[in-house]
């Protein structure tokens, strides 16, 4: 009778050890696929807000931040010095009547540009 309540034991830690494993393995699964999911989202959403970005004229700050992968705040420094004229090479900018715009073409010419104290890169 000991062997049968063994036997019945080790199926039970069987059958259970086999639910824990079923589990764990469609975890990992669902964990691999979702940030691919999700960095396909993020990629795809990118593409359409540059997309938006490069059929405009002009650009807000915001955009320009996107465009040349910096912060709004460094964009907003740069359009300080500009008007201060203690920029060797100002961003192109418009205020109009409070309203930051850059002109998106001028924009991306100056930043190729190579600026003062720093080497192009190709």
């Amino acid at each position: 009778m000991k062997n049968d309540y063994k036997d019945d034991l080790l199926s039970l830690f069987d059958a259970r050890i086999r639910r824990i494993a079923k589990q764990v393995l469609e975890e990992v699964q669902k964990s691999d696929i979702q940030p691919e999911l999700s960095s396909d989202l993020e990629v795809r959403q990118f593409s359409e807000r540059l997309q938006r970005i490069m059929a405009k004229e002009f650009v807000s700050t915001k955009e320009v931040a996107l465009l040349l992968n910096c912060s709004a705040g460094h964009v907003r420094n740069l359009v300080d010095k500009a008007q201060k004229s203690k920029a060797s090479h100002p961003i192109p900018f418009f205020d109009l009547d409070g309203v930051t715009v850059f002109p998106r073409l001028k924009l991306l010419e100056w930043a190729k540009q190579p600026k003062r104290g720093l080497r192009a890169v190709s």
